[in-house]
């Protein structure tokens, strides 16, 4: 019956544009071999436990991925250079960098970062080119993991709109905003602190940075 079942959906993921899939291993057919989905375009996927390693090659048409949890950060591999709009969401520090190292071509990256407190940050000093970036989206689940480092590390020429917690920007926001726009050589159109409520003090960014639209954005 397993074996029916893992056929069947074989034959069918050749016709799938949109998937969506979450569990501890989301579909069979997908660690028994290499999956053929050459009209996928946006694949979400969500792992919660799993050893096995999930690849996706032959996706030409792939431009969309939103994976969630550690595992499947972790546990798939995808054709990252195609990809132009990408979410992570509760995976690791250094993955999340990992990964960005390979997709050069994203429009649209959005990040939720989680760090162990074990966990020891191997980026700094290494940047992340993103050529093509015009939106930009930072947040972490931990508050312990020091995470000021991380922005620094991006060059992000075309990028548009920064949406991010203050924490990123670390002890002193206004001068590390300014060598993350200088280095860049990016004209920020738009930047969203991220907070719960309106607790953020956005008014020395508009000072600040007179040109550039600043505003809140609410969340956890």
């Amino acid at each position: 019956m397993r074996k029916i079942f893992t056929e069947t959906l074989t034959m069918a993921a050749t016709r799938w544009e949109y998937v969506r899939m979450r569990g501890v291993a989301p579909l069979p057919f997908l660690d028994t071999g290499r999956p053929t989905m050459p009209l996928l375009r946006s694949l979400y996927l969500g792992l919660r436990v799993s050893n096995n390693i999930f690849a996706f090659p032959d996706v030409p048409q792939l431009c969309t991925v939103h994976l969630t949890g550690v595992m499947a950060g972790s546990n798939v591999t995808l054709p990252w250079a195609q990809l132009t709009r990408l979410t992570l969401y509760y995976v690791g520090i250094n993955r999340c960098v990992s990964i960005l190292r390979q997709t050069a071509n994203l429009v649209r990256c959005s990040l939720t970062i989680y760090s162990s407190q074990s966990e020891s940050l191997d980026f700094l000093g290494s940047d992340v080119a993103l050529p093509h970036l015009e939106f930009l989206s930072l947040e972490t689940t931990t508050q312990w993991q020091p995470v000021d480092g991380f922005l620094s590390s991006f060059v992000v020429p075309s990028l548009q709109r920064l949406e991010l917690k203050e924490i990123f920007f670390g002890a002193e926001p206004i001068p590390a905003l300014e060598v993350f726009v200088v280095k860049s050589r990016c004209r920020l159109q738009q930047l969203g602190i991220i907070v719960p409520e309106e607790e953020a003090h956005i008014e020395r960014y508009r000072l600040a940075f007179p040109s550039i639209s600043v505003f809140y954005c609410y969340g956890p």
